[in-house]
């Protein structure tokens, strides 16, 4: 096995520290039972991994509404996943689909993601709400990478073929 370490500033009291890492490095195989290491990919994010995170995130809400609408009588909700479990089935769901990321890889992309999207938003609100206040302005989809990167806005997101 690796040897694996770290430099942490977390509270190995914690009961979550364990399960984390422990799921983070192993899998347990559905037919066999045994485990396996898993060889994640390291680097950038190709379009394809990140189009399967996205998928895999859309398909965990879902999977987390039908969880909470699934009330029958008087029967409370089903508890919530933990957030360490829930990145675990992220992070399953894109592995069966070829993206070979951690669930912190995961977790930190989605992060990254969100963090773009958020000032992309932004821009286009203010755009926007400026109107004709400020022709100078482009939409971000018309700007390149460098009247982006001028603007201190994401260089790379690319706009959904679904509008």
């Amino acid at each position: 096995h690796p040897s694996l370490s770290l430099s942490l500033s977390l509270s190995l009291s914690n009961p979550l520290f364990s399960l984390f890492f422990t799921m983070a490095a192993q899998e347990k195989e559905g037919g066999g039972g045994g485990e396996i290491m898993r060889d994640y990919r390291k680097g950038n994010w190709t379009v394809q991994e990140t189009m399967i995170l996205i998928e895999a995130k859309r398909m965990d809400d879902e999977r987390r509404k039908m969880s909470r609408s699934s009330k029958h009588g008087g029967q409370q909700q089903q508890p919530q996943p933990a957030q360490p479990l829930r990145w675990k089935w992220v992070e399953e769901y894109c592995w069966r689909r070829g993206c070979q990321r951690s669930q912190n890889q995961c977790n930190d992309k989605w992060d990254n993601l969100m963090r773009d999207y958020k000032k992309v938003r932004e821009y286009q609100r203010n755009l926007n709400e400026d109107g004709n206040n400020n022709r100078n302005n482009k939409s971000y989809w018309e700007m390149d990478r460098a009247e982006r990167k001028e603007k201190g806005l994401p260089t790379n997101m690319l706009r959904s073929e679904e509008r």
